[in-house]
């Protein structure tokens, strides 16, 4: 969003909000930002408080949720709202979205661009808009340089990293709610993967990264010697000390 913030010519403000799937603080993962605004709130938007100050990330539907919206519009002065389903609607033309048909995330990101070019456009004629989206709407930079993470994780990051050597592997195994994941990429496909490539390079490691802990466990009883992993107590995401280690393994 910070690349059609600034096609627009406007600054970004992005609403950073600690629920129950992502509870941990911004600052708690990375160095305040520089390059846009952070607006971070510790409650849900659609209990009745005077400090509310977040839009939903869906369409509201009740008329509650509609009357709070509006409000919330005209407290920001925010002119346009697009919600993510609705955006996720005008993407119904590419799917299914499975490797077979699109080789890479950005061969998917290619025939994105050009069906959300009308919201680009509206969003350069209004003053301030409210935008709810997992996608990149228009090509930039790769925006992972944005985000630095914060002293402690980055300590402990290279303390990982220190482990590596030229035949070490990055393998991630995503369960919980990714379905489409364990639909193409079933444990028995890395099992296949990971013995192929010891096959090929005796001397191979592996770094496993992953929210499933039977799955891991799996994994490193099959391959006992190659697997290497960051040690965690529990892996629900309402807790801040399981998100600052998943980011851990993402960096």
């Amino acid at each position: 969003m910070l690349w059609v913030a600034e096609d627009c010519g406007k600054r970004l403000v992005v609403i950073w909000e600690r629920n129950q799937s992502l509870n941990c603080s911004f600052e708690d993962l990375f160095v305040k930002p520089a390059s846009f605004d952070l607006l971070e709130i510790k409650h849900s938007w659609f209990w009745p408080s005077k400090h509310i100050h977040s839009f939903p990330e869906v369409l509201p539907k009740s008329l509650h949720q509609r009357l709070m919206v509006g409000l919330l519009k005209s407290r920001l002065g925010v002119n346009t709202t697009f919600f993510f389903d609705e955006l996720a609607g005008k993407l119904k033309p590419l799917r299914p979205v499975t490797p077979a048909k699109y080789k890479n995330v950005s061969a998917f990101d290619e025939h994105v661009y050009p069906i959300f070019q009308p919201v680009t456009e509206k969003l350069k004629q209004e003053e301030a808009s409210y935008i709810s989206t997992c996608w990149r709407m228009v090509g930039g930079p790769n925006y992972s340089a944005l985000f630095e993470p914060t002293h402690e994780i980055a300590c402990e990051v290279r303390g990982i990293a220190q482990q590596f050597n030229q035949e070490t592997f990055g393998i991630h195994v995503r369960g919980t709610d990714a379905e489409t994941a364990r639909r193409f990429s079933s444990v028995r496909a890395f099992e296949n993967r990971i013995q192929h490539v010891i096959d090929q390079n005796p001397r191979a490691s592996f770094y496993l990264a992953s929210d499933e802990p039977e799955i891991k466990q799996r994994l490193i009883d099959k391959f006992p010697s190659r697997i290497f992993f960051l040690e965690q107590a529990s892996y629900g995401r309402n807790a801040s000390e399981n998100i600052k280690n998943a980011l851990v393994d993402l960096l």
